[in-house]
């Protein structure tokens, strides 16, 4: 039985004819072809961890944050993913100065400006009552 395997910088592991390779090189391992698998993938310790029974579930220490290169994080198909479930809720939404909440494509808007929220491009329903305005300088309002 081996104890130790010692490699240089640089030093290749070659699987099946390079199917699969893992390379070492300036503190990286890169491993190319094929698919890595883990049960569990601890990253700096076992309090972050990224774990897969059923569910994906990623556990941090502190809080996770994303950093999208692209500035989006995004479902992978329209209008198939909720953000939360009956159940789980998320407890507080916390959006940006000037944040827009976007319905089907602009069909409807809610934006947020100056001490503002403005409903854009339909009705607002409260209830089973319809809610229309008039200038707001005339302060009077019907159904």
């Amino acid at each position: 039985m081996w104890s130790d395997l010692f490699l240089a910088d640089g030093a290749v592991i070659n699987f099946n004819n390079g199917d699969v390779t893992a390379t070492h090189s300036s503190n990286l391992l890169n491993i190319e072809g094929g698919n890595t698998r883990v049960d569990k993938l601890e990253i700096d310790g076992a309090n972050d961890h990224i774990d897969v029974s059923t569910d994906m579930i990623i556990t941090a220490a502190a809080d996770i944050t994303l950093a999208a290169g692209g500035a989006n994080v995004k479902p992978n198909a329209n209008n198939t993913i909720a953000l939360g479930v009956s159940g789980t809720a998320f407890s507080d939404l916390f959006l940006g100065d000037g944040a827009v909440v976007n319905f089907h494509a602009g069909d409807i808007t809610l934006t947020h400006s100056a001490n503002a929220l403005t409903v854009g491009g339909g009705d607002l329903l409260v209830g089973d009552n319809k809610v229309s305005g008039s200038l707001v300088s005339t302060g009077s309002f019907g159904s």
